[in-house]
C-alpha cells in the first residue's frame, strides 16, 4: 500500500510540475534593413533570434536572445506592430538570462524603429521596449534574453503564429554598440510559423513521472 501511494503522488507531482509548463514556437530570425553596413548586419541576423511562447493566461511572452558566445552586439530597443490588435499591452520586462545585466522600460526612446519608415519596410510600432541607461550595458548583450510578456486579447499562441507569418504581425529590433560603433534595425525574417510546441521541461517532467509510476509498478508485482 505504501509503494502505491508512492506512485501516486509521484504522478501527482509529474503532473503539477507539468502544469507549469506553456507552448512555445520555433525561434524566429530577423533580416537587416540597414544599408552600408553590411558586417554589422550580419553580426546581427546570425545572433539574434526572437520566439514567441505562452506565459500565463491572457498573456504571450516574446523572448528577444543574443547568442552566447557572439561578437560584440547588443540589443537595444524592441518593437511590435500589431496588425490584427491581438495585443492589449505590455504586462512586464524581464531579465530571462543575463551575463551584465538585462533592465528594460517601456516605451522605448527613439518611439519608432529606426528606418522603419523607409519605402518598402513601412513599419509602425504600436508597442515598444528599450534599454534603460547605459543601453550597452543593460541592452541584450551575447549569452543574454529579454522576456517582454504581452497582455493578450481573446487570442492565442497559434494566433500569433499566424498573424506572424502572414505579415500582420512583425518584430523589429535595434541593435548597437558593435565594435565599429555602428548600429543596424531588423525586422523578423527567416520563420516564425509552424505548431506550437510542448515546453521541453514540461515533457521531461512528465516523463519522469512516468518512470516512478513504472518503478512502482515493478516493485510492487516483482
Amino acid at each position: 500500500m505504501k509503494l502505491f501511494k508512492r506512485m501516486l503522488s509521484g504522478f501527482a507531482l509529474a503532473v503539477v510540475l507539468m502544469g507549469f509548463g506553456g507552448e512555445r514556437a520555433s525561434a524566429f530570425g530577423f533580416s537587416c534593413i540597414t544599408s552600408g553596413a553590411a558586417t554589422d548586419c550580419g553580426i546581427a541576423e546570425t545572433q539574434v533570434t526572437g520566439q514567441f511562447q505562452t506565459y500565463g493566461a491572457n498573456q504571450i511572452e516574446l523572448l528577444i536572445s543574443n547568442a552566447l558566445g557572439g561578437a560584440q552586439s547588443t540589443v537595444g530597443q524592441v518593437y511590435i506592430e500589431d496588425g490584427q490588435e491581438l495585443i492589449s499591452g505590455i504586462a512586464s520586462l524581464l531579465s530571462v538570462a543575463s551575463v551584465n545585466g538585462v533592465s528594460f522600460s517601456s516605451p522605448a526612446s527613439p518611439g519608432d524603429l529606426p528606418g522603419g519608415n523607409d519605402p518598402g519596410v513601412n513599419f509602425t510600432a504600436d508597442f515598444s521596449a528599450g534599454a534603460n541607461p547605459p543601453p550597452a550595458k543593460n541592452g541584450v548583450d551575447p549569452g543574454e534574453t529579454l522576456g517582454i510578456v504581452l497582455n493578450v486579447f481573446d487570442s492565442n499562441l497559434s494566433d500569433f503564429l499566424a498573424a506572424l507569418a502572414d505579415g500582420d504581425l512583425r518584430v523589429g529590433i535595434h541593435v548597437i554598440n558593435f565594435a565599429d560603433g555602428g548600429s543596424v534595425s531588423l525586422v523578423n525574417g527567416g520563420g516564425g510559423g509552424g505548431t506550437p510546441i510542448p515546453e521541453p521541461s514540461a515533457a521531461l517532467v512528465f516523463g519522469a513521472g512516468a518512470l516512478i509510476v513504472g518503478s512502482a509498478l515493478r516493485r510492487r508485482t516483482g
